[in-house]
């Protein structure tokens, strides 16, 4: 998870610079990937989730964009089919968000969300603690395979050296 950044307004305003000649250029795939890579970088900022969520809908992404959108503050008619598929993905659909659903790029202090997004959350159950840690470490598999590869061999040369 990267953490929130505050970006100096210069800067803003060079990033949505870059953002929008690849809108005005119609390259909505790049600029999509760019937006999630600032997300990675500078954590959550409402215009970029915001941004992203157009950028979904525009591919038809339902899903994902109603998570941008929900996350972003975006509600509304225009919003609302997308806003719906995300959150009846979710395991307790609207009445709350399971600590597991949360993306990387969402969590942080609690403030910094729009107030629309404070009040869903408040109603769904989220807590702030969960919010304002870091996604737990998962193993992946790799790294499980890796442990259990060296713990093979370990066990290999341990059983060859006791004959």
């Amino acid at each position: 998870m990267a953490k929130r950044v505050e970006i100096p307004a210069e800067q803003e305003a060079r990033l949505r610079a870059r953002l929008q000649a690849e809108l005005d250029a119609s390259e909505w795939a790049s600029a999509e990937n760019r937006l999630k890579s600032w997300l990675r970088q500078f954590g959550y900022q409402a215009w970029m989730v915001e941004q992203l969520g157009h950028l979904q809908l525009r591919r038809a992404a339902w899903r994902e964009a109603g998570q941008s959108f929900f996350w972003g503050g975006v509600r509304g008619p225009y919003v609302a089919r997308a806003l719906d598929d995300y959150l009846g993905t979710l395991r307790h659909g609207r009445s709350r968000v399971p600590d597991n659903a949360l993306p990387g790029w969402a969590r942080g202090a609690f403030e910094r969300y729009p107030e629309v997004v404070q009040r869903d959350l408040a109603a769904m159950g989220v807590k702030r603690k969960v919010l304002e840690s870091g996604p737990g470490r998962r193993r992946d598999r790799t790294t499980s395979f890796g442990c259990g590869f060296i713990l093979v061999v370990a066990l290999l040369i341990w059983w060859r050296l006791r004959q």
